[in-house]
């Protein structure tokens, strides 16, 4: 059969669609919160204080710092099998900032972004998070932001995608000089499984070329957190 060229160009817009069409859409863009970027960071000579943490059904927390550059050499992942059946919250990292510099107010707007997994099953699981100001004795000096937690549930088996909150609202905390900002992370899960060995969890970085800047993605990049308050620390 012969092909005309008015024939020939429809067949070529028809594929031309239909690749277009198996396209993945962009992934979103993450909001910033346009202040003070903090990165997990890990060194054996713990100059941060692990902090109280309450409000979290299961608060057992491994205890991280938060600096204001990558390290260059953090990667940390933490996953853990579900211990209850329904729903709770887990408390995985606890951040802790350097003393702050003087008076100041924390308040504003928090943003985080980080890579999440739910291994094998799903159990609902979803980023959860908090900030804590600490006094210098650790107790606590006022709550910036309750536990709250995202709405995007983690990506069921590998590979682990970025989740993030995204400029959540602060209630104003007076800081002093030396008081201590934790970020309390975990996750909101509601078990409805057969069996409680649901590996969910985190994976860290802070040794990538560049920070995570798009929502549901896969690529490695740096682990993040960020106030919009212009905090200073000794």
């Amino acid at each position: 059969m012969k092909v005309g060229r008015r024939d020939a160009l429809k067949i070529a817009a028809a594929v031309s669609s239909l690749g277009a069409a198996k396209a993945p859409p962009p992934l979103p863009p993450i909001v910033t919160s346009g202040g003070v970027r903090l990165y997990p960071t890990w060194d054996p000579v713990q100059w941060w204080t692990t902090e109280p943490v309450s409000g979290w059904d299961l608060p057992h927390i491994v205890s991280l710092g938060a600096s204001l550059a990558p390290d260059g050499a953090t990667t940390i992942q933490d996953t853990r099998n579900t211990p209850l059946h329904g729903p709770f919250t887990r408390a995985y990292f606890q951040f802790s900032t350097r003393p702050l510099n003087g008076a100041q107010s924390l308040d504003g707007v928090f943003s985080a972004a980080l890579h999440a997994i739910e291994w094998h099953r799903r159990i609902d699981a979803v980023l959860a998070m908090q900030v804590v100001v600490h006094r210098p004795d650790t107790s606590v000096r006022g709550v910036a932001l309750a536990l709250t937690t995202d709405t995007l549930e983690f990506t069921l088996g590998d590979p682990p995608r970025s989740r993030a909150a995204q400029n959540w609202a602060l209630a104003p905390v007076a800081c002093e000089d030396g008081d201590v900002i934790a970020i309390n992370v975990g996750i909101a899960a509601n078990n409805q499984s057969n069996t409680l060995a649901q590996t969910v969890g985190f994976f860290l970085y802070a040794s990538e070329a560049a920070d995570i800047s798009r929502l549901d993605d896969p690529q490695l990049a740096n682990s993040w957190m960020e106030f919009s308050a212009p905090l200073t620390f000794y």
